[in-house]
C-alpha cells in the first residue's frame, strides 16, 4: 500500500507588505506624482507655450527618475537617504563598536541585565 503525501516547503521570512499598484507597475504615490507632472506640463503648454512646457517636463523627468528607479526594492531617494544617514553616522564614529572602558556610556561600564545587576 502506497501513500502519497504532498510535502509543502515552509517559508519563513521575505514577507512583503502588499501594496496597491499604480500604472505600469509603479506605486500609487509615484503614479500620482507622474500625473501631476504631466498635467502641469500640459497646463504650462496651454498658458505659456511649448518651450516653458518642455522645461517643466524636463524638471518633472529629473524628479521622477530617482523616484521610479529601484534598487533592491528601494527608490533612488530612499537609497540616497540611507547613504546620507550612513555617512553621518560614520563621521560621528557610530559604526565602530566600543565596549567596556572605551564605550560612550558614562562611567565606561555596562551594567548586567536583569537580576544580576
Amino acid at each position: 500500500m502506497t501513500m502519497t503525501e504532498t510535502y509543502e516547503r515552509r517559508s519563513y521570512g521575505l514577507w512583503q507588505k502588499p501594496r496597491s499598484a499604480g500604472l505600469f507597475g509603479l506605486r500609487w504615490g509615484e503614479t500620482v506624482v507622474g500625473f501631476a507632472v504631466v498635467i502641469t506640463a500640459l497646463l504650462t503648454a496651454l498658458a505659456a507655450g511649448p518651450k516653458p512646457a518642455a522645461v517643466v517636463a524636463g524638471i518633472g523627468t529629473v524628479v521622477m527618475v530617482p523616484l521610479v528607479w529601484r534598487t533592491a526594492g528601494r527608490s533612488g531617494y530612499e537609497n540616497g537617504l540611507m547613504m546620507f544617514h550612513w555617512l553621518r553616522g560614520r563621521s560621528k564614529g557610530e559604526h565602530v563598536y566600543r565596549g567596556g572602558r572605551f564605550s560612550r556610556i558614562p562611567g565606561g561600564v555596562t551594567r548586567l541585565p536583569g537580576l544580576m545587576a
